[in-house]
């Protein structure tokens, strides 16, 4: 399938904005910070590299294209557990005892996931029944990434941690990243490949905007500068919540959790 004049306007626009993101990590130092984000967004800049050379309508495309699922799908995976490694960051105890918990919300997030597979296989007039198979596998495996970056943005937002704002813009562009891969995913399998236009310039386009805002928003001094001020709880109500994460975060400390 031949891309659109916007698939071909925008997909080098993405692309340039990957090496941009790049160059500002590297330039800023943030890199050793995000190192699996950046190793995440070298893994889908060595695809693009490829993929814009080849015709799309080519087997070479497909060969690379599915080539490259699960490295990147793997590299993804990382780099959504160091968010949840930098939200956990001020308290180690809790986030040593976390990792049980962690792996419970991805197995229930998995479940979840592969109990929606069934609407990936609702169009019985699907001409690439293997290519459907492979999106469906990505929409099924985005699907779980949400619901955990659900799960930590959720502890942010009702927690009044004592975190950074790059932490926050981080984890909020990541989710609004993977959902919009979740939705361009399902339609395509769903309404068939005639959507496949139009969802892969929508996809393109939350790319550019999310690429666009870390490359603004992820800054040295977002390291430094807390996140803003949570209305939920007033300063008495968060005072004895952060009294009580870091009476919880001590035990742990010192608990056998550290050992496991």
């Amino acid at each position: 399938m031949e891309l659109t004049i916007l698939e071909k306007v925008l997909w080098p626009a993405v692309y340039a904005a990957q090496w941009g993101l790049l160059a500002h990590l590297w330039r800023t130092g943030l890199w050793r910070r995000y190192r699996n984000f950046t190793a995440y967004l070298l893994g889908l800049t060595a695809q693009d590299s490829v993929l814009l050379w080849l015709n799309p309508a080519s087997a070479p495309y497909a060969y690379v294209y599915v080539a490259g699922i699960v490295p990147i799908a793997v590299l993804s995976l990382l780099a959504v557990g160091e968010i949840y490694q930098l939200a956990l960051q001020p308290y180690r105890g809790i986030q040593t005892l976390s990792r049980w918990v962690l792996s419970g919300a991805m197995l229930i997030a998995v479940v979840v996931s592969v109990a929606t597979v069934a609407l990936d296989f609702t169009n019985p007039a699907e001409p690439y029944p293997i290519l459907r198979a492979f999106n469906a596998f990505q929409r099924t495996f985005s699907t779980a990434i949400i619901l955990f970056l659900l799960a930590v943005n959720a502890y942010l937002v009702y927690f009044p941690v004592p975190t950074n704002r790059n932490t926050v813009t981080h984890t909020q562009a990541f989710l609004f990243y993977f959902a919009a891969r979740t939705a361009a995913f399902l339609v395509r399998n769903v309404l068939g490949p005639e959507v496949v236009p139009a969802a892969s310039a929508a996809l393109l386009g939350v790319d550019l905007l999310c690429l666009g805002w870390w490359i603004v928003r992820l800054v040295p001094q977002g390291e430094a500068q807390p996140r803003p001020p949570n209305g939920r709880w007033s300063p008495a109500e968060a005072e004895v919540l952060l009294r009580q994460l870091e009476q919880l975060n001590s035990k742990l400390s010192g608990s056998w959790w550290r050992e496991r």
